[in-house]
Order: structure tokens, then sequence, then C-alpha cells
């Protein structure tokens, strides 16, 4: 799913050359930061940071803690990124898309909650074997 408004012709191209550039081995292409793993990754080691940091604080003295807390979310925050890339090219994303076609490219407008005007989004549906 792409958000954006962006000519439907211009994504059509450029998934497109995308995947043919993938069938000749750019294996890295399927690799993003902003991918569910690297953003799950990015949650989880957050979170246990701030468990972590609030270990053994009461109710009134988490605010105490908070420059601990801070300095722990921030360390996790910066682990995360080249563990998540890790995670993503060994074990969450298959770089080779064997024979992957592009069927067809819908676009959408959704509304968002008090948002001025709609929001374009375009899916790419495929198809593979």
């Amino acid at each position: 799913m792409l958000i954006g408004d962006v000519p439907t012709e211009s994504i059509e191209q450029a998934a497109q050359d995308a995947l043919r550039r993938l069938q000749n081995g750019e294996s890295r292409l399927a690799i993003h930061p902003n991918c569910g793993t690297n953003l799950v990754t990015t949650a989880l080691l957050t979170s246990v940071a701030a468990m972590m940091g609030l270990t053994g604080t009461d109710r009134r003295g988490w605010f105490g803690r908070l420059p601990v807390v801070m300095a722990l979310v921030i360390v996790a925050g910066i682990l995360s990124q080249p563990l998540g890339l890790s995670l993503q090219r060994h074990i969450t994303t298959d770089g080779d898309p064997a024979d992957l076609e592009i069927i067809n490219i819908t676009r959408h407008q959704m509304r968002v909650p008090m948002g001025a005007k709609a929001m374009v989004v375009h899916r790419v549906n495929t198809q593979s074997s």
C-alpha cells in the first residue's frame, strides 16, 4: 500500500521497474527501514527499556525515574535500527520475487478523521503461483 497523491501511472511504472530489478538480483530493494519488522523491533525494545527503567518504582516515584527511562528508551531506539534491518534481511523478508507478477494497481480515496481532504491510497495487487 502506498499513501500519497501520486499519479497511478507513475506508481505502475515504478512498481514494474522495481520488480524487474528484483528479478535481476537486486534483492536489497526488498529491505526498507519502515518495514513492519523494523517498527515492531523498535516498539518491543523501547517498551522493554521503559519497563526496565520503571522496575521497582511505585505510582508516586515514576517521575523521578524519567531521565533513566528516557536514556534507556533512546539507547533501545538506536539499537533497534540495525537489529530490525538485520531481522528483516535474514528472517522476515525474501528478496527473490520468483514468479511474482503485478496484476493491477488500484487507487482509493480514504476519509481521514478530522482531515481537511481525503487521503489517496494505492494498492499494488500481485500474484504468484
